[in-house]
């Protein structure tokens, strides 16, 4: 009774995840941040969506793409870099149900931001049009986290295979001069991060009480991730 009373969580409804499956780090139930490390670690987001503000003022390239001609797009993805690492910040510290919903859509904000993009390098619908799309999808995605929460992984794996389907039809249709390095990177983190994912989750590798979580370095990489298929995009030299 006495740890319910203290708990600054009590009362909320709880993330799906609890009591016993969120992932390996422990939760310390009566302390603002339930999982320390895998809490803190998404301040990678909120560091690469600062990056990218500051790349679009002072890192201009000498080459012209869409992203570069319209600074709209840089912004809107630093604000889902944002909300991903303020979403998942969120959710490890109080492991509570609407912190959960901040977390998915985070994911959401950052996946579907690049699949829109493609869209419009194929077929130059415009930033209003993109901005309309990103927006309605996303509040779809939101209805659907709330409804049918359980299916939030699936939704994201799904959207992950169109985001790597929208990334080769687009440059297979464009052949446009690109730095492809940056998109194996990215590639290559996600592999990482989702592997170091599944060994914490299914608690492969897990020292609960440790500060060195696997999931926290998910976070990390997953943040490098974003950044390096920003910078895949960034890197294009197109007329537009």
């Amino acid at each position: 009774m006495h740890e319910q009373q203290i708990d600054p969580y009590f009362g909320m409804a709880p993330a799906n995840c609890l009591p016993d499956d969120c992932f390996c780090e422990a939760v310390r139930y009566g302390e603002w941040i339930r999982q320390p490390a895998d809490t803190w670690s998404n301040l990678a987001f909120i560091l690469i969506s600062i990056v990218i503000v500051w790349m679009v003022y002072y890192r201009k390239p000498g080459w012209s793409n869409t992203l570069v001609q319209h600074p709209s797009y840089s912004w809107l993805f630093a604000l889902a870099s944002f909300l991903t690492g303020v979403g998942s910040f969120y959710y490890h510290a109080s492991l509570t149900f609407i912190s959960q919903w901040f977390d998915v859509m985070g994911m959401y904000f950052s996946v579907t931001f690049f699949i829109i993009y493609n869209l419009d390098r194929l077929y130059k619908i415009g930033p209003a049009k993109v901005f309309i799309l990103y927006f309605a999808v996303n509040i779809f995605l939101g209805v659907l986290l709330v409804t049918i929460p359980e299916a939030r992984r699936y939704l994201f794996g799904s959207f992950m295979l169109l985001l790597l389907v929208s990334v080769y039809y687009s440059q297979s249709k464009l052949k446009t001069e690109i730095r492809t390095t940056y998109l194996y990177l990215a590639i290559a983190c996600f592999a990482v991060a989702f592997g170091l994912w599944i060994l914490d989750i299914k608690k492969i590798v897990c020292t609960p009480d440790s500060l060195f979580q696997l999931h926290a370095i998910w976070h990390c990489l997953s943040a490098l991730s974003g950044f390096l298929i920003y910078m895949y995009y960034r890197s294009e030299k197109s007329n537009v």
